[in-house]
């Protein structure tokens, strides 16, 4: 792995939203040790991934096809093309925000060598705001115009400058990381390990291709030529306003950054791949609805096996993720045919080890909406204590899915809680999956009736709630299934059998807000048997009072 070490860096820096200083001390993995991470040829020294990802699995078996002599897939060297997005691909994308719009605002809020214009100050405040409360702010216009006006007149130099001082900033919402190291590691090794698979990798981005050089082509090794991004004008400097077609360059003339030019998402992707490359590439990733037009280009009637892999931002724990965004992706994917790499479970590391997220998950904004109708998270329901008739009515829910593809609605904070909990646990070796999270009343009466059929009236009462009285009518309650050894445990004494794994699940429970809501030894009060898969989400603080005080709910609610 990337050996990380300590450099102390003393730079203006983007705290809440970009705007005071302090001494910041990054121990992401340098530019310099992200430029050596080396794969070999057969793909044997692979680190940052989970080899038993499908992703993993499908990225390696077509390399090895397409460059075996032997095989009717074989693509000449001269014709394997990779193309990559950047931003959400291979580059920390919102922390907050896109590199190329936190750039604008550090330019013309925080530059104070710079006079802004009098749209581009107010564009930069709308966007600062917004970035601080996406829930109370709308969000400003497009960002672009306004990235060609800050920088206009700048030498290609000058900008390269300025941008090389602002990637040794950190990035906002992930600890002891620069915007210039915010790569990942994972995605790092898939363009190294084409690189020694005879593969030409570009990069097709929307952001600014001049940005995209310095972010990439050294550390990396793609050669600038290799770069295809938004363009802005080039201009000669004492040209004006005056046609490039009437223009002739001066003795004293140098180059000049002028206005927009070409904005490179979704369709101008495809097309500036085929003005500037000239071949259709066989390989193409990328992580959103403006890189589809290049994914399906990469695919649809090549005349060699091609494939596309999307990005899913799915991880909450160890990345800034969006579940609602992610959840889309996926469904975009599979409408598509391409193939999804799940950052959550196909990545080892993202950043590497000394990375930490540090800032709340942020909130799709459905969520938001949600959020602000105030759930009683420790809202009381047992055999005893029916909610409230209404209560449904009023639940905040989200779709999402397990990692087999089965979809449950669940409470929004409850969901984000659950997913660190499931990073953690996957990170000592341990796999959990949803099983049954909210379930209507209607829902319950049917369950009712199909359990008294099969397992008798006594099964029932033991182990089913009447309708109106269940915890899984809250939306707060999770019922977890474990995988072990690629086999699904979900069956009740199956589950209980398994002690050893639930003894390191359960004391972690209360770190993400969870309590074991049926404990052994308390089936007098709970007034249900032992259940170690059954978790309730109380919130963090409350859920440590209540397992180090040793209790359940119907003694904490007393």
């Amino acid at each position: 792995m990337v050996k990380s070490f300590k450099k102390k860096l003393l730079i203006g820096a983007l705290s809440a939203m970009v705007c005071c200083s302090f001494a910041y001390e990054a121990e992401a993995a340098s530019r310099a040790e992200i430029s050596q991470i080396a794969v070999n040829q057969k793909g044997s020294n692979f680190q940052y991934w989970n080899k038993d990802a499908a992703s993993y699995q499908a990225l390696t078996n077509y390399v090895k096809d397409i460059t075996d002599k032997s095989s009717k897939n074989y693509i000449p060297e001269k014709d394997r093309i990779a193309v990559f997005d950047m931003d959400g691909t291979i580059l920390c994308e919102t922390a907050p925000y896109y590199l190329s719009q936190m750039l604008i605002v550090d330019r013309t809020l925080h530059d104070k060598t710079f006079t802004p214009q009098a749209d581009d100050e107010k564009f930069a405040r709308q966007l600062e705001a917004w970035l601080k409360d996406k829930s109370a702010v709308s969000k400003p216009g497009s960002s672009t115009p306004h990235f060609a006006s800050v920088f206009n007149g700048m030498t290609a130099l000058e900008f390269d400058s300025y941008v090389k001082n602002f990637m040794k900033k950190p990035v906002t919402g992930l600890s002891n990381m620069a915007w210039g190291e915010a790569f990942y590691l994972p995605m790092v090794e898939v363009i190294k390990y084409l690189q020694a698979n005879e593969f030409a990798v570009y990069v097709v981005s929307g952001s600014e291709r001049q940005l995209v050089r310095q972010l990439v082509s050294d550390m990396l090794a793609i050669p600038e030529g290799n770069i295809i991004g938004t363009d802005m004008e080039i201009l000669a400097a004492h040209q004006g306003d005056t046609d490039g077609l009437k223009y002739m360059y001066r003795h004293d003339d140098y180059l000049v950054r002028g206005g927009f030019q070409h904005k490179n998402l979704q369709m101008n992707k495809v097309t500036a791949i085929a003005r500037e490359i000239g071949k259709q590439p066989v390989l193409a990733f990328g992580n959103s609805k403006d890189d589809a037009s290049m994914l399906n280009y990469a695919i649809s009637g090549n005349k060699y096996k091609s494939a596309a892999f999307f990005v899913l931002c799915d991880d909450q724990t160890r990345e800034l993720g969006d579940m609602d965004k992610a959840e889309k992706c996926r469904q975009l994917a599979a409408q598509n045919g391409w193939n999804t790499i799940s950052m959550r479970d196909d990545f080892k590391t993202i950043y590497g080890e000394d990375i930490k997220r540090t800032a709340a998950p942020s909130l799709a904004p459905k969520d938001l909406a949600a959020k602000d109708k105030s759930v009683d998270y420790m809202v009381f329901v047992n055999k005893t204590h029916k909610l409230p008739d209404d209560y449904e009515a009023k639940l905040p829910l989200i779709t999402v899915k397990n990692s087999f593809g089965k979809e449950f609605q669940i409470e929004p904070e409850t969901y984000r809680h659950f997913e660190q909990l499931r990073t953690a646990l996957k990170q000592k070796g341990i796999q959990v999956e949803l099983d049954s999270v909210y379930r209507s009343v209607a829902r319950q009466k049917e369950i009712v009736a199909e359990f008294t059929q099969k397992y008798g009236a006594d099964y029932v009462k033991q182990y089913v709630a009447v309708p109106g009285y269940s915890e899984h009518h809250t939306g707060l309650a999770v019922d977890i299934c474990l995988v072990v050894d690629g086999k699904i445990i979900d069956d009740n004494d199956e589950m209980i059998a398994q002690k050893e794994i639930f003894a390191q699940i359960h004391p972690l429970l209360a770190d993400y807000g969870f309590i074991l809501r049926y404990p052994q030894g308390k089936e007098n009060l709970t007034g249900y048997s032992y259940e170690p898969w059954h978790f309730r989400y109380v919130g963090q603080e409350t859920a440590k009072k209540i397992s180090g005080a040793g209790l359940v709910m119907e003694e904490y609610m007393k």
